[in-house]
C-alpha cells in the first residue's frame, strides 16, 4: 500500500517477520484496617507491598537461508530479551465514614527495578453540605507521580522502525480535578488540569520524542439532566485547552446529548424513544501506525466538526429489556467526512438491537 511504501525498509522490502513479546505478572500484598476498627485514631489505614515481574523480547529477521532437504526458506532471528522485577511499597490513610467529610491520602515509592526512585502521591476529598434544601457534594482529587520511560520507548528495532533513546529522562505528571455535584438537581460541574514535564509522545515520524517544555492542559466539564412531562435531555459539555497541540492533541470543544421521551404504559411497560448526539470541533487527531500499533502526532488533516446521530427505542417489561438503535443514521446526509482518525472512517449507518432477560425467582 501507499502507506507502507513510504516506510523505511531496514531488512526486507517484500516481507516482515517482526515479533514483540511483553509479559507482566503483578502481585500485591496489603494490610488494611478500616476506621470502624480504629476507634482511637478515627481513620483507616492501609499498607502494601507490590512486586511486578516483567519480560520483554524483540525478534527481527537476521537472515534467510534455504533448507537443503525441503528447499524451503528458513528465517533466522536476531533477538533481544530483558527481565526486570519492580518492587514498590506504599500506604494510605482514609476516612470513608462520615456525614459531611470523607477523604483519603496515599503514597507509593519504587525501591527496585527499572522504576527505582519513582514515586506517586495521591489525595481525595469529598465534602457534603446542604444548598437550598438540596444535598450538595464538593469533591477534589489530585495525583503527582514520576515515571521512568518504558524499555520499548528507549530502544526498538524492526523492519520499518529503529530508535535508541538513551538520554530520555523521567517524566513528572501532575493532575487535578475538582467540582460540585447536586444529585437532586441532576447537575455536575467540574474543572480539571494537568502539567506533564518531560512528556514522551510519538512525533510525526512515529518516533518517541520527549518534550522540552512542560505540556499544560486545562478544561471544564458540565452535565445536566433536564426533565419535564416525560421529556428528558441529558446534556454533557466539555471544554479543554492544551499548550502543545502536537504532543497532546485535544478537541477544544465536545458535546454529547441524549434526548428521549419516556412513558409508563399499561402499568407494566416503560418506553423510551430518543436520540444520541455526539460532536467535537475539528483538530489534528492522532494518526494510527499499524506497523507499531501506535497513534502518533500529525498535522496533515483535521478530524471533527461533524455530528453523529443515533436514534433509539428502549422497552422495559418486567424482567425483559429490549432496545433498537440505528447508529450513525446521518452517514449519508450531506458531507460524508466522518473520520475518527486520518484514513480511518467511522462505521456507516448500522442497525443494532439487543435483548436482556433475567431469569430468577
Amino acid at each position: 500500500s501507499t502507506l507502507f511504501a513510504a516506510l523505511n525498509q531496514y531488512i526486507d522490502k517484500a516481507n516482515t517477520h517482526d515479533r514483540r513479546y511483553y509479559f507482566e505478572c503483578k502481585n500485591l500484598f496489603e494490610l488494611k484496617m478500616t476506621e470502624e476498627f480504629n476507634s482511637a485514631m478515627k481513620f483507616g489505614l492501609r499498607a502494601f507491598l507490590g512486586i511486578d515481574t516483567r519480560h520483554y523480547r524483540m525478534e527481527s529477521p537476521n537472515d534467510t537461508t534455504t533448507d537443503k532437504e525441503t528447499e524451503k526458506p528458513v528465517i533466522t532471528f536476531h533477538h533481544q530479551t530483558k527481565d526486570d522485577n519492580v518492587v514498590f511499597v506504599g500506604g494510605q490513610i482514609f476516612k470513608n465514614v462520615g456525614e459531611y467529610l470523607r477523604w483519603k491520602a496515599g503514597a507509593k515509592f519504587y525501591l527496585m527495578g527499572y522504576r527505582k526512585g519513582n514515586y506517586e502521591v495521591t489525595g481525595d476529598v469529598d465534602i457534603h453540605f446542604p444548598v437550598l434544601n438540596h444535598e450538595a457534594n464538593i469533591y477534589g482529587k489530585a495525583i503527582i507521580k514520576s515515571q521512568t520511560p518504558e524499555d520499548f520507548e528507549k530502544e526498538y528495532y524492526s523492519n520499518h522502525f529503529r530508535w535508541k533513546n538513551a538520554n530520555l529522562e523521567d517524566a513528572t505528571i501532575s493532575k487535578f480535578e475538582g467540582g460540585i455535584r447536586i444529585p437532586d438537581l441532576k447537575l455536575k460541574l467540574s474543572a480539571f488540569g494537568g502539567i506533564l514535564d518531560n512528556y514522551i509522545y510519538f512525533n510525526e515520524n512515529c518516533l518517541p520524542t520527549q518534550t522540552k517544555e512542560a505540556v499544560k492542559v486545562i478544561g471544564a466539564y458540565g452535565e445536566k439532566h433536564f426533565s419535564i412531562i416525560g421529556f428528558n435531555s441529558i446534556i454533557r459539555l466539555a471544554w479543554q485547552h492544551t499548550s502543545d497541540d502536537l504532543a497532546m492533541p485535544l478537541p477544544e470543544f465536545s458535546a454529547q446529548a441524549t434526548s428521549f421521551y419516556e412513558a409508563f404504559l399499561f402499568d407494566v411497560l416503560t418506553l423510551q424513544l430518543g436520540v444520541d448526539i455526539r460532536y467535537h470541533n475539528a483538530y489534528f487527531a492522532p494518526k494510527y501506525m499499524p506497523a507499531l500499533m501506535q497513534y502518533h502526532a500529525q498535522t496533515e488533516r483535521k478530524i471533527g466538526n461533524y455530528g453523529f446521530f443515533d436514534p433509539f427505542i428502549n422497552f422495559h417489561l418486567k424482567r425483559m429489556r429490549v432496545y433498537f438503535k440505528y447508529e450513525h443514521v446521518n452517514s449519508k446526509w450531506g458531507s460524508a467526512d466522518y473520520f475518527l482518525s486520518p484514513y480511518y472512517p467511522a462505521a456507516p449507518g448500522t442497525f443494532k438491537f439487543g435483548l436482556s432477560w433475567n431469569f430468577y425467582d
